[in-house]
């Protein structure tokens, strides 16, 4: 049976970051999907509804050489800074539920950095397996083989 994978981006930023790791996995027979979801920032309600300040695009909050030093390829910079959407301010004040029917599917969680710690002890806690490839924010981008690599072990370990 084909594992079917589910790649979700970051609301910061868009569905590019997935485009590599995704062209690895369905190199390797994975069923792949990266939804966009750069629109569902502009959907609101309720933070639409009170949207007072509009916050630049993701790839532009720390400038050109600080971006260039996270994806260092030119070409793939545009492309990934080209499907940055501009985010609500309201956006970051505002608690998300959790999503309304979470299928029962297995999941498991691959930790980037040392940033997402908490979030790793959680998936832990509940009991999904998790790896820890200590790597850059944006390694979907600029190392997708070792990502790619590291998710395949994963699918490995959920059987």
């Amino acid at each position: 049976m084909t594992a079917r994978l589910l790649l979700v981006h970051s609301p910061l930023v868009g569905p590019a970051t997935w485009d590599q790791v995704e062209a690895d996995l369905a190199g390797e027979g994975y069923e792949v999907s990266v939804p966009d979801l750069t629109g569902t920032v502009m959907a609101g309600p309720p933070y639409a509804l009170r949207l007072a300040r509009w916050l630049p695009p993701w790839s532009r909050w720390w400038g050109d050489e600080a971006l260039a030093e996270l994806i260092p390829d030119p070409a793939e910079r545009q492309h990934f800074a080209a499907g940055c959407p501009r985010l609500p301010l309201a956006m970051f004040e505002e608690i998300h539920p959790p999503a309304p029917q979470w299928p029962d599917a297995p999941a498991a969680y691959l930790q980037l950095s040392e940033a997402y710690q908490d979030e790793a002890a959680r998936a832990r806690e509940l009991g999904w397996p998790v790896t820890e490839l200590m790597s850059r924010h944006l390694a979907p981008l600029t190392d997708p083989g070792r990502v790619a690599g590291s998710l395949r072990e994963l699918i490995g370990r959920l059987g």
